[in-house]
């Protein structure tokens, strides 16, 4: 409710905008606008703000191998989903997430799928997440899991800072 210029007219000359990375990004991919696909910012979000009681199906996949991405593997394990499988791209001695958010995902008892690259996601007649296909990083293997949510922790992006000030973004939505 306040604008820059207000601010300017009251003598301000500099000005520090801190929006954060407050939005969630899901890969472009065939199947991605299913229902029961979603980021890791609103997962995360949905699941705190409901304290967990959210209704939940059987099985979740989690796209990422950082903090965030492990984060989402526990807390879907932990709000009731039966089957929680984490899938990274890299091998799991490259995966950015710390030794002890690792070793919280092992102990509630998620597996990890490593060196394997995201291909489709499969939606029902309803348009709803059934299951989603990887192909191998190394050879040519194939891997489908089943799933009723579809998680990206895949990164994420600032958003909306441009309507507070006339300011130039990139692709990710932070200030150039």
């Amino acid at each position: 409710d306040v604008t820059l210029d207000a601010l300017r007219e009251q003598g301000f000359s500099a000005f520090l905008l801190c929006s954060g990375l407050n939005k969630g990004r899901v890969l472009n991919m065939k199947g991605s606008n299913l229902e029961g696909v979603t980021d890791a910012v609103s997962f995360l979000a949905q699941a705190k703000s409901k304290d967990g009681k959210i209704n939940v199906g059987k099985s979740a996949i989690v796209i990422g191998g950082g903090d965030v991405g492990m984060d989402c593997g526990t807390t879907a394990k932990l709000i009731g989903y039966e089957n929680v499988r984490v899938v990274v791209r890299c091998p799991i001695e490259e995966m950015t997430a710390s030794k002890k958010e690792l070793n919280y995902l092992h102990h509630v008892n998620v597996p990890i799928f490593d060196n394997f690259d995201s291909v489709e996601i499969f939606g029902d007649e309803d348009n709803k997440v059934r299951a989603m296909e990887f192909v191998g990083v190394n050879d040519n293997s194939k891997l489908l899991l089943d799933a009723d949510i579809v998680i990206f922790a895949v990164g994420q992006m600032s958003q909306g800072i441009e309507k507070i000030a006339p300011v130039e973004v990139d692709n990710r939505g932070t200030v150039i």
